[in-house]
């Protein structure tokens, strides 16, 4: 299982999700700023917490990458889990720059981005990554049983 390539890319597709735990955006909290007044921005950083849409997403992006690390024995199922779950990182990625975008625009571009807004892209890299080397092994096997 953890000995194919496919499941370290999974586990860095999991790691790449849980970034999003760390701030999406930053902004300065002067006394008064826009930003101070902003629920979601009253401790001067956008969070996933923030949002409750965008941390059910979170979690189930999480769930699916990792239940596709144990989906070895079926590589088709796999190969499908991994492709919803990068459709789900696909909708946080858009989920996550629309909250910078309209958190920037109420706080008047006092935002800067964080380290949390770019890691869906990179597990949706990660995932493309690991689909690609599960088609290898599918391609594998059946050459394998065409020798028998």
């Amino acid at each position: 299982m953890i000995q194919r390539i496919q499941s370290v890319y999974l586990v860095l597709a999991v790691i790449a999700l849980a970034i999003l735990f760390f701030p999406i955006s930053f902004g300065d909290l002067k006394a008064g700023s826009t930003i101070a007044k902003t629920p979601a921005l009253s401790d001067g950083t956008l969070n996933l917490e923030d949002n409750n849409l965008s941390m059910i997403c979170t979690f189930a992006g999480i769930a699916l990458f990792m239940a596709a690390i144990f989906l070895f024995k079926n590589r088709r199922l796999q190969t499908r889990i991994v492709a919803l779950s990068m459709l789900v990182a696909l909708i946080i990625f858009i989920l996550a720059g629309w909250l910078f975008m309209s958190s920037s625009k109420i706080a008047g571009n006092d935002l800067s981005p964080g380290i949390g807004l770019g890691s869906p892209v990179i597990a949706i890299l990660f995932g493309w990554l690991a689909n690609r080397s599960i088609r290898k092994d599918e391609n594998l096997v059946r050459s394998m049983d065409r020798l028998r």
